[in-house]
C-alpha cells in the first residue's frame, strides 16, 4: 500500500496469530505426532464435506467433540490435559513493543481485532495475556474484538468482513487490514478494504510507523 492511501484510514483491524501474537504450527504438529497423528494441517487441508477444523473455529462443535473427532480420525487416544497442550503449543509470545504499538494506535484510530480461532485458544492466550501484562484478555487493546468461533464465520469467507465492517458502522475504504495470509488479504481487498500481508520484512510495527500520528 503506498503512503498516499494511508491518509485515508479512519480504522484499523488486525490479525492475531502471526501479525500480533507469534504462532509456531510445527510445534502443535510435533506434539500431535508423539500420538502418532502426523501431517496434521496437512491433514486438515484435505477435508471437505466434515471439516471439523473450520466447524471448530466457527464455533459449530464444541471444543470436545473436536478432539474426539480428531482422535478418531487417526485412531488415537489422549487425554484431554495432554490434547489442550498439544493444541496449544503453536501459541508463542506477544512482545511487549506491540503491545505499546497497539495501545499507541489505539489513541488515534478505531481499531479491532479480527482473529480465526476456538475456544481452546482463546482461553490459552486469554491467560497468557493475564500473566504477561495483567490483563484478563485482548479487550483493552481494541475498540472491539472478533473471534470466528464467537461470531459464525472465518476468513477468508467475504462475508466475515461484511459482518464486521457493519457491526463497527466502517467503511470498508476507510479500512486497513493486516494479516499474515495472502488468501484473507486477497479476499479483504475484494470487499474493498486497504489490506496488507504482514510476512517477510513487512512487519507489524513497520507497518504502523507508517500511519500519520504513530
Amino acid at each position: 500500500m503506498n503512503a498516499s492511501d494511508l491518509g485515508n484510514i479512519k480504522n484499523i483491524i488486525f490479525d492475531l496469530g502471526g501479525v500480533i501474537l507469534n504462532i509456531d504450527h510445527t510445534l502443535t504438529e510435533k506434539c500431535f505426532a508423539k500420538f502418532g497423528i502426523k501431517n496434521l494441517f496437512a491433514h486438515y487441508k484435505t477435508l471437505t464435506e466434515d471439516n471439523y477444523f473450520d466447524h471448530f473455529e466457527c464455533g459449530r462443535i464444541s471444543a470436545d467433540e473436536f478432539a474426539a473427532k480428531l482422535c478418531a480420525d487417526f485412531g488415537a487416544e489422549i487425554e484431554r490435559e495432554l490434547f489442550v497442550s498439544a493444541w496449544n503449543a503453536l501459541l508463542q509470545d506477544l512482545p511487549v513493543e506491540r503491545v505499546r504499538a497497539l495501545e499507541s494506535v489505539k489513541e488515534r484510530y478505531r481499531t479491532f481485532l479480527l482473529s480465526n480461532t476456538n475456544e481452546i485458544h482463546i482461553d490459552s492466550f486469554h491467560s497468557y495475556m493475564q500473566t504477561s501484562f495483567g490483563y484478563p484478555d485482548l479487550s483493552h487493546l481494541f475498540e472491539k474484538v472478533y473471534y470466528s468461533c464467537r461470531i459464525g464465520a472465518r476468513k477468508p469467507d467475504q462475508e466475515i468482513f461484511r459482518i464486521v465492517l457493519s457491526d463497527a458502522g466502517m467503511n470498508a475504504h476507510e479500512t486497513l487490514f493486516l494479516d499474515d495470509s495472502g488468501s484473507n488479504v486477497a479476499s479483504a481487498r475484494a470487499v474493498g478494504l486497504h489490506a496488507v500481508q504482514i510476512a517477510g520484512e513487512v512487519d507489524l510495527l513497520s507497518v504502523l510507523s507508517g500511519l500519520r500520528g504513530v
